[in-house]
C-alpha cells in the first residue's frame, strides 16, 4: 500500500511552489487561470489506454470553495463507488489535508487509505510536510519532513534545517533526523539567491558541507546559470562539479542543459525541459543523457500532459502519459470534463466586487495596469512571478493606486502576480504577448 500518491487533486496539473531545495521561495499556485473569472468542471469521465483503444473506468463528481479550489471528489464506476479525496486549505487558501479513501464493497464502507498533512508557519514557509498510510486501525506515518528557519531583517530565509522521518529510527518507534542544512545564503537586490550551501548530517552528529550553488540571473529575474561546486575535505575548498545553463521559451517555458567539470573542463552530461501552455499549466517534463557513444541525447523520462480547451475557455479534456528510455508509453489515462460552474479567479478577493483589483488589458501587449484603488488594506508588495516559479519582478508600492507594468520589464509568456497586504495575499496571472 506504500506508493507514491499524487497529492493534492488539481483539475489541472499541480504546480506547487513552496520553499524548493535550492533555496528559492516561490508562490503557491492556484487553480486559476489569468482571467477574473474561471470555470471549474462538477464532472469527468475517466479512462485509461489498453494500448488500442481507450477503455472506461470510472467517472468523478467534484465539490470547490469559493476560490474554486476541489474540496471533495467522489469516483464510481456505474453504481460502485471507487474512491472519494477530501482536502482542506488554510485561510491563505494554502493546501493543509488531504485524506484519499477507497470504498470496501464486501463491507459496504468506506476504507481510509493515505493521508498528507501539511503545516506553515507564520511565513507561509513549510514547517511539516507528513504523509500517512493507513494500516491496522491506525495512521501509520510514512514519509516525514519537518523544518526550521532562520530569517533576516527583510523575512528572508538565511538558513533552513530539514529533518526527515526514519521509520527504523528509536528502536522502530521511528523519529524525526537531521537530513540537510541549507546555510550562507547571499541575495540580490531583487532578492535572487546569488549563493547558498548544503550540509549532510553525518554519524559524527554534525554537519558536513557537501555542496555549493553559484547562480547568474537574466535581466527578467530568470536563472541564467547554476555552477555547483562539490566541498574538497582533503583541501578544505570547493571543487567544480557541475554547470546548469538555462534558456526560455514561450509561457514560462525552459531547458536546463547539465555539464560536469572533468579533466579541467565542462563536458555534456544531460538535460531536462519542462513547457508549459497558456493557461499555465504543465505540459511536458522531460530528462535526457548524454551518449558519448553516439553524441546524443538519449531519453530517460518524458511526461506528456495534452489540455484540451473549447471556444469558452472551459477545460473539456486532460490527457496524460509517461515515456521511459524503453520509448514505451504507459500510465496513460483520459479525463473528460463537463457540467462546469464558474468562480471568482482573484484568490482572497469577496466576489461581490466590493474589495477587488483589476488588471487590463490582459494580455498585456506594450503596457498594463495593475489597479489598487479599490482594496481597502494596505498593499506591502507586489511580486511577479514566471510560469516556472521564479521571480521576474519586484514592484515597490507607496499607496493603493495604479501601477504600471510594461513589455520591457517582463519578456512574452504567462506570469503569476503576487499581492501582499497587511492582511492577506491575492494572486492573479497576467499573460504578456
Amino acid at each position: 500500500m506504500k506508493k507514491m500518491l499524487l497529492t493534492f487533486l488539481a483539475i489541472t496539473t499541480c504546480c506547487c511552489y513552496p520553499f524548493a531545495q535550492n533555496g528559492l521561495k516561490k508562490p503557491v499556485e492556484s487553480n486559476h487561470t489569468n482571467k477574473t473569472l474561471v470555470h471549474k468542471p462538477n464532472k469527468s469521465r475517466n479512462y485509461s489506454w489498453s494500448g488500442s483503444y481507450w477503455i472506461f473506468s470510472d467517472s468523478s463528481e467534484y465539490v470547490y470553495n469559493t476560490q474554486g479550489q476541489v474540496t471533495n471528489s467522489m469516483s464510481q464506476n456505474g453504481s460502485y463507488f471507487t474512491e472519494r479525496i477530501t482536502s482542506n486549505y488554510d485561510n491563505l487558501f494554502q493546501p493543509t489535508l488531504e485524506i484519499k479513501e477507497d470504498y470496501d464493497h464486501i463491507n459496504a464502507a468506506w476504507k481510509p487509505g493515505i493521508k498528507h498533512q501539511i503545516d506553515y508557519n507564520g511565513l507561509q514557509d513549510i514547517i511539516l510536510d507528513e504523509r500517512y498510510v493507513f494500516e491496522t486501525g491506525s495512521w501509520e506515518l510514512w514519509i516525514g519532513t519537518k523544518n526550521t528557519y532562520q530569517y533576516d531583517s527583510n523575512n528572508r530565509i538565511s538558513e533552513k534545517i530539514e529533518y526527515t522521518y526514519d521509520e527504523f529510527a528509536a528502536g522502530g518507534a521511528g523519529a524525526y533526523r537531521e537530513n540537510l542544512k541549507f546555510s550562507d545564503i547571499v541575495y540580490d537586490a531583487q532578492n535572487n539567491i546569488l549563493e547558498q550551501t548544503k550540509s549532510f548530517w553525518t554519524i559524527n552528529q554534525q554537519f558536513l558541507y557537501f555542496e555549493k550553488e553559484v547562480n547568474t540571473y537574466n535581466p527578467d529575474n530568470t536563472i541564467d546559470t547554476q555552477y555547483v561546486f562539490d566541498w574538497n575535505v582533503n583541501t578544505n575548498s570547493w571543487d567544480n562539479f557541475q554547470r546548469n545553463t538555462f534558456t526560455y521559451g514561450l509561457n514560462g517555458s525552459y531547458v536546463c542543459q547539465i555539464e560536469v567539470y572533468v579533466s579541467n573542463a565542462y563536458q555534456t552530461s544531460g538535460m531536462h525541459g519542462v513547457n508549459f501552455d497558456s493557461h499555465g499549466n504543465r505540459t511536458r517534463y522531460y530528462t535526457e543523457s548524454w551518449d558519448e557513444t553516439s553524441n546524443q541525447f538519449v531519453l530517460i523520462e518524458d511526461y506528456v500532459d495534452n489540455y484540451l480547451y473549447d471556444m469558452n475557455d472551459y477545460l473539456i479534456q486532460h490527457i496524460h502519459k509517461e515515456i521511459t528510455n524503453s520509448q514505451q508509453a504507459e500510465n496513460i489515462y483520459r479525463k473528460d470534463y463537463y457540467n462546469f460552474e464558474t468562480f471568482d479567479s482573484q484568490l482572497g478577493v469577496p466576489a461581490n466586487g466590493a474589495e477587488t483589483i483589476s488588471i487590463y488589458p490582459n494580455p498585456m501587449e506594450a503596457t498594463s495596469v495593475i489597479d489598487l484603488s479599490k482594496l481597502q488594506e494596505k498593499v506591502q508588495s507586489i511580486t511577479v512571478f514566471n510560469a516556472a516559479g521564479t521571480k521576474a519582478l519586484s514592484i515597490p508600492v507607496i499607496e493603493n493606486k495604479k501601477v504600471i507594468l510594461t513589455n520591457e520589464q517582463l519578456k512574452s509568456g504567462l506570469y503569476l502576480i503576487l499581492i501582499e497586504t497587511d492582511s492577506r495575499k491575492i494572486q492573479s496571472k497576467i499573460i504578456v504577448q
